[in-house]
This record gives structure tokens, sequence and C-alpha cells, in this order.
């Protein structure tokens, strides 16, 4: 099961095409649901996701001879 934070305005209310969800007062969101998930990962800029990237593998230099 895939959980998501999201960070939006304190006390945010998502209530679009069926799907609710409401911020906590700090404007932070931590959910489950698919459905949500997918909702709010459409809801760019008013939320913005807090999953953090991968970390880039630093590029190997080259030895010098």
């Amino acid at each position: 099961m895939k959980t998501a934070k999201f960070k939006a305005i304190p006390n945010y209310e998502y209530n679009r095409d069926g799907v609710y969800a409401l911020f906590n007062g700090e404007g932070v969101l931590v959910t489950n649901d698919e459905k949500v998930i997918e909702a709010l990962e459409k809801a760019k800029p008013f939320v913005q996701s807090e999953e953090k990237p991968a970390p880039e593998k630093p590029k190997a230099k080259p030895k010098q001879k």
C-alpha cells in the first residue's frame, strides 16, 4: 500500500470529483487512499507532494593515468 504526504495552505479542503480531503492546521495531509493520492497529484500548484525523489548517485570520475 502506498502512503503519500501532501502540503497545502493550513486547513485546506479539497472537494472535487467525489474526492474529499482535509489538510490539518499545518497544511499537511498523509493518506494511503489511492483515489485521493491520484486526485491530489493532479492539483498542482495548489497542493504539493512532499515525496522525496530518490537521490542521484554521484558519477564516478574517470581515473587518470
